[in-house]
């Protein structure tokens, strides 16, 4: 049995899972265990969440964790951004960026369908 860690008189199994991308659940190829502590209420409400959907606990702090992960990996990403502008060469297509239509269908919408 995989350890676990005891938060109050409750014991949670948190795991980080290695996934196809774009796929949370299913596919566990490796695990990596992970442990923190949290209230006794969330863990309690993480239970009840568990129940209702008919899922591991596991897997919903491996989805929490995961949309948290994006969301950081967003806001480095916009930092990284402002500190490093694109250069000219990157900015290059901008001026064909905003074409618009590539055909005029004005003239169709009297069209009977």
């Amino acid at each position: 049995m995989a350890p676990s860690v005891r938060f109050g008189r409750r014991a949670f199994l948190v795991c980080l899972a290695c996934r196809i991308p774009g796929v949370i659940r299913g596919n566990l190829l490796c695990m990596t265990m992970l442990s923190f502590r949290v209230p006794d209420e969330d863990a309690a409400e993480v239970q009840r969440w568990a129940d209702a959907l008919g899922i591991e606990r596991s897997e919903i702090l491996r989805d929490a964790l995961h949309r948290h992960l994006v969301v950081l990996n967003g806001e480095a990403d916009a930092q990284r951004w402002e500190g490093q502008p694109a250069t000219e060469a990157e900015r290059s297509l901008e001026a064909i960026a905003d074409w618009g239509p590539a055909e005029d269908w004005s003239d169709w919408g009297d069209a009977e369908g």
